[in-house]
């Protein structure tokens, strides 16, 4: 990885690609996420980050190809926020 991380997700996409966000880094709570290409052994930092950075979060693939990405905490306590990641289009959804 790019960047170590403890507490994140890991969501295997419909391509084959592995969605890795957040976690706990050497600095706090992430909100950067990478792709995994298991192909070539790679990891990829993935723009846009997400909205909070959180750890401890869950992510669902979704029917649609998109991944849920659920709760989870920071440094100010746990979020009640929920986000939608869209690998085909490379976008993220906020909701509240």
């Amino acid at each position: 990885m790019n960047e170590g991380r403890e507490l994140a997700t890991a969501t295997l996409l419909p391509n084959g690609m592995v969605l890795i966000a957040g976690g706990l880094g050497d600095t706090g709570p992430l909100a950067s996420t990478e792709i995994y290409n298991p192909t070539t052994n790679t990891f990829t930092p993935s723009t846009p980050s997400m909205n909070a950075p959180r750890y401890g979060a869950t992510a669902t693939l979704l029917p649609n190809g998109t991944v849920l990405i659920a709760g989870g905490g920071n440094n100010t306590g746990f979020l009640a926020t929920t986000e939608i990641y869209d690998p085909a289009a490379n976008t993220r959804t906020i909701y509240a």
